[in-house]
């Protein structure tokens, strides 16, 4: 098949005549009234985590988008972000926290392991080694070895909500939570919470 040449750049907000970095990023804050970005893992069975979430913290999920007189698709009203990675492990998730941070600004990060994930039936030397034999690839530096697997739920929180509230992309303001989801129950129960400084404390 022929790639097409349609030219996407056209889309991109930095293309647009007269852009300026500074006012393009008020105006997504705008558009956006986000709070919460939640960290969970991309099963299908965990599809209810956000709204979980949502319903816990007070939040707005998913909400409705807002369209412009011509029919585009220019905001949202929703408050809470979902960031899918395999086990809901946050090493994989610092990078949408740092873009969420500086577009939209957010004032909770929730990570959220659930039950019976795939990431509780290996060890980090298991998968590290079967790389090595059945592709003959070295995944040893890929990440820590402690964000590789979940060997039991709460040391797997306490490493991740450390490992977000350490990042330089999270504010010290920032509210940071350890969840475990019950994929059978439906239901969140709280493990770790690090509340964030004051801003004004912050600074």
């Amino acid at each position: 098949m022929k790639p097409e040449s349609r030219n996407f750049d056209a889309y991109a907000f930095s293309k647009q005549p007269g852009y300026h970095e500074p006012t393009a990023r008020r105006e997504f804050a705008r558009a956006v009234p986000l709070r919460t970005v939640v960290v969970t893992c991309f099963d299908p069975r965990a599809a209810g985590v956000p709204a979980a979430v949502a319903n816990r913290l007070g939040d707005r999920f998913p909400g409705e988008i807002v369209r412009a007189a011509d029919g585009r698709k220019v905001a949202s009203t929703t408050t809470l972000f979902p960031v899918l990675v395999a086990g809901g492990r946050a090493i994989d998730a610092l990078r949408s926290i740092a873009v969420a941070q500086h577009l939209f600004s957010f004032e909770n990060v929730v990570v959220v392991h659930h039950t019976w994930c795939g990431a509780t039936s290996f060890t980090a030397e298991g998968i590290i080694d079967a790389y090595a034999r059945e592709h003959g690839r070295d995944i040893a530096a890929l990440s820590d070895r402690a964000s590789l697997c979940i060997r039991d739920y709460r040391s797997s929180l306490e490493h991740d909500v450390r490992l977000v509230r350490m990042s330089p992309a999270t504010p010290p303001h920032v509210n940071v939570y350890g969840y475990v989801y019950d994929i059978d129950a439906e239901s969140l129960t709280l493990m770790i919470e690090d509340k964030g400084r004051s801003r004004s404390a912050a600074a």
